[in-house]
């Protein structure tokens, strides 16, 4: 694998539309309108690139920046914009359509330059470790560092830092919604920041551990794979504000 990333590195002046690797694929992970092709470990990824996993599968990524991407199951994210200078001088925009996520941006940006979005949020990086749920009900957990949150449903922005989780729930006909922040346990905590993610095919679960390389079995928790990336998806949430009918046309036509 160091031997590809090494190679894909050194041929990106030369295709400047390829800007990672998928690191892991487990299951059914798909790149849009290619379904008879599986995603596999080493494939190049590309700027609009549609990666789609179904049920009981998962896939991970790193960017040219060296971000890491873990997509959850039936989960979909647009890479939609991509510039690389180098590492620390970058710009780019992934937009999770449905699913679950976690981003870990390991090298600070410029604020404004690394952007994570659903249709009802837009996330601003600079460097962090979150989770996203995206879909009706949407959620946000910052595991590390700090994040700018925009609520696209009411323009409002949120500063988030480590601990605070955000969520937001748009009724079926997405004419009313309602969000809060508010701040996680520590126990939720440690869960959410677990480092690995191991699928067993046998049992649909997945073993989550808090050991960065995973390797000692004895820390592995397990949970059903539904529930991976974002555990106790539970809220007293209900819909109360109106959304209109322009905002909702702009954000889910």
């Amino acid at each position: 694998m160091k031997l590809v990333l090494i190679s894909f590195l050194f041929c990106f002046s030369l295709n400047a539309s390829e800007i990672g690797l998928v690191l892991k694929a487990k299951g059914k992970v798909f790149k849009a309108f290619n379904k008879d092709k599986r995603v596999v470990d080493g494939d190049v990824l590309k700027r609009k690139d549609v990666i789609i996993t179904e049920k009981a599968s998962f896939v991970r990524m790193k960017m040219l920046d060296d971000t890491v991407i873990t997509l959850g199951p039936n989960s979909s994210l647009l890479l939609q914009r991509f510039q690389f200078t180098n590492k620390q001088k970058r710009k780019f925009s992934i937009k999770l359509l449905r699913g679950k996520l976690r981003g870990s941006v390991a090298n600070k940006a410029k604020k404004g330059d690394l952007k994570f979005e659903t249709n009802s949020v837009s996330l601003g990086i600079r460097g962090t470790e979150f989770l996203i749920n995206a879909g009706d009900v949407t959620k946000v957990a910052v595991l590390s560092g700090k994040v700018t949150l925009y609520n696209k449903l009411d323009d409002t922005v949120s500063e988030m830092v480590a601990g605070a989780q955000f969520i937001s729930i748009i009724n079926k006909d997405k004419s009313k919604f309602n969000s809060k922040l508010e701040n996680l346990g520590e126990g939720k905590i440690k869960l959410l920041a677990a480092k690995s993610i191991k699928l067993r095919p046998d049992t649909g679960e997945v073993a989550l551990s808090s050991s960065a390389d995973g390797e000692e079995s004895k820390k592995l928790k397990e949970v059903p794979l539904e529930e991976d990336l974002f555990l106790g998806d539970m809220t007293d949430l209900s819909p109360s504000k109106e959304l209109s009918s322009d905002k909702r046309d702009y954000l889910f036509k």
